[in-house]
């Protein structure tokens, strides 16, 4: 059970049973329903290359990380909108 704040990852590949074609279930329930919850899915095929993370980036070494630091604030991805500048806080 996750609690407020907690990330649960899924990973189809080493579940017991899972075979090439099997089927993926995530199962969720709120014990408080009065309070919202926000859930974000992400799915793909794994690219069996090593994964390097920094911030928002994820490349497969660090250089490149670093490359995408350096490209976000030399302006080359483009307008940021204003949410994704906000600070998040709970």
């Amino acid at each position: 059970m996750l609690r407020a704040g907690q990330t649960a990852w899924s990973d189809p590949l080493t579940a017991p049973a899972a075979g090439p074609a099997a089927d993926s279930v995530l199962r969720l329930a709120a014990p408080d329903r009065a309070e919202p919850g926000k859930v974000m899915i992400y799915s793909g095929r794994p690219i069996r290359e090593p994964v390097a993370i920094g911030g928002p980036f994820v490349m497969t070494k660090r250089t490149e990380i670093a490359q995408a630091f350096t490209d976000f604030h030399a302006g080359a991805f483009g307008a940021v909108p204003r949410q994704a500048r906000l600070r998040y806080d709970r």
